[in-house]
């Protein structure tokens, strides 16, 4: 039962929530698809906003969240309204000085898909580390009884229902 509720929980966090539901998902997929493709240091700064830039397939990180973020009156679901971009474009960042090894895996399905859907799959590869430590507090609490282990669950639960 605890499995499959954290199961859920984490499914919720990867498949429900749209894409692009944080400000800055995009410019971590950025930054992914450019390390994986080589370009550790990026390309500089891009404009004034964004600290670094890297040559990536356009559709990385799309749908671009600018159509919605920070503005109170307009819905997520605005993104799903864009049309995904082709070709290659230099895109920017604000993720430039995080460590690397947390972008390495999650720009791999970049270099093996070459649509949107990648995004979907790198998704999934940047949550690995955060659900494996997710699992071992789960397993941790749950050798504590299951009133430990159903709060920690209900604990990381309001993530997925805002």
């Amino acid at each position: 039962m605890l499995l499959a509720s954290f199961v859920m929980v984490v499914l919720g966090w990867i498949v429900v929530l749209p894409p692009s539901a944080g400000p800055d998902e995009p410019g971590h997929l950025v930054r992914s698809a450019g390390i994986v493709r080589g370009d550790i240091e990026g390309e500089g700064f891009l404009n004034i906003v964004f600290g670094g830039s890297y040559e990536v397939p356009a559709w990385v990180g799309w749908p671009d969240p600018q159509c919605w973020a920070f503005k109170r009156d307009v819905p997520v679901s605005c993104a799903a309204l864009l049309e995904a971009p082709s070709g290659t474009e230099v895109l920017g960042t604000r993720s430039s000085n995080y460590p690397i090894w947390g972008h390495v895996l999650p720009g791999v399905p970049s270099l093996i898909v070459d649509d949107p859907v990648a995004n979907r799959f790198a998704r999934v590869f940047h949550a690995a580390v955060p659900v494996a430590l997710l699992a071992a507090a789960l397993v941790i609490a749950a050798r504590r009884g299951r009133f430990a282990a159903a709060t920690t669950l209900f604990a990381i639960t309001p993530v997925v229902l805002l």
